[in-house]
């Protein structure tokens, strides 16, 4: 806890990144069968009124896209069904210079309860249109947070 009574921000699951985002949909998984079992667990243990958010963080542009990102999270269990749209980012206004980075993130809580009781999930990111050639754009770091 902190010192105003608010729970401290704790990680329960960090993907493997970074990520190249490029003019296709990609995925990365965030939970395996065993690792969704495990957030459920957790997610029935948490204090009431504790949220999942998912963070993107770290995210560079050397070359605009022009696109809006989907954010959604997709069943590995059933990968024909629908996914779970979590929101949508855009990168304009983040720096080119070098080092600059922004980060983004979305609440993610029932989606998460969904799809971790039925199974392992992963996140995937589709632009919304045809990205610039030549758009160079990365995520240094993927979470899943409890806050």
């Amino acid at each position: 806890m902190s010192e105003d009574g608010a729970a401290q921000p704790q990680v329960l699951v960090r993907a493997a990144a970074p990520l190249q985002l490029g003019p296709a949909a990609v995925e990365r998984e965030l939970a395996g069968a065993v690792q969704a079992a495990a957030l459920v667990r957790q997610l029935q243990d948490a204090a009431p009124g504790r949220e999942v958010y998912l963070v993107l963080d770290g995210l560079r542009v050397e070359a605009d896209p022009g696109v809006l990102y989907q954010v959604e999270l997709v069943s590995l269990a059933a990968p024909g069904a629908a996914p779970e749209a979590a929101g949508s980012f855009s990168l304009y206004g983040v720096a080119h210079a070098s080092g600059a980075s922004a980060r983004r993130s979305f609440a993610v809580t029932a989606a998460v309860r969904r799809l971790a009781a039925r199974g392992g999930f992963a996140l995937r990111l589709r632009p919304s249109g045809a990205a610039a050639p030549g758009a160079k754009v990365e995520i240094g770091q993927i979470c899943l947070v409890l806050q």
